[in-house]
């Protein structure tokens, strides 16, 4: 059901309200490396604090941030003034709260671009699996012959 869900809208699968994605610039480092993996918890606007490692969607493409919370506007709305870690400045425009997808809980070193291959090279993996299992099955037929 939820890889259905994820599949149709195109976003990234939500287990138990944590979502996984591979981090693919530099923006937050030295704290998250790229090619980290990092896991986000669905959070209420209203419980994240300044400097806290929030995941969010971008106003205008189907990107994907993950920067620190700086400062917390409340008007109307919550919005959120982000930086990553790497950059000299803000974030040009606040963050609205209804662009939240979680606050970042944990993160994995590496394990991000392992994933990122992986969903990449599906059909590579698959076929150099399937040749490695003929090629066992066919071993074990020239062995079996000699008995």
């Amino acid at each position: 059901m939820v890889n259905i869900k994820a599949k149709k809208t195109g976003e990234q699968p939500v287990i138990f309200g944590y979502g996984f994605y591979s981090v693919l610039t530099g923006s937050m480092e030295p704290t998250i490396d790229t090619g980290s993996l990092i896991i986000t918890k669905q959070t209420k606007p209203e419980d994240i604090k300044v400097n806290d490692i929030i995941t969010f969607k971008s106003n205008y493409t189907k990107n994907l941030t993950t920067h620190r919370v700086k400062e917390i506007k409340k008007d109307k709305s919550i919005k959120f003034i982000t930086q990553g870690d790497a950059n000299n400045t803000k974030d040009p425009e606040p963050i609205d709260s209804s662009l939240l997808i979680g606050k970042v809980v944990f993160f994995i070193p590496f394990v991000g671009s392992v994933a990122l291959f992986i969903k990449s090279n599906l059909l590579f993996i698959f076929v150099i699996l399937l040749i490695f299992l003929i090629t066992l099955k066919f071993i074990k037929n020239i062995g079996g012959d000699r008995k």
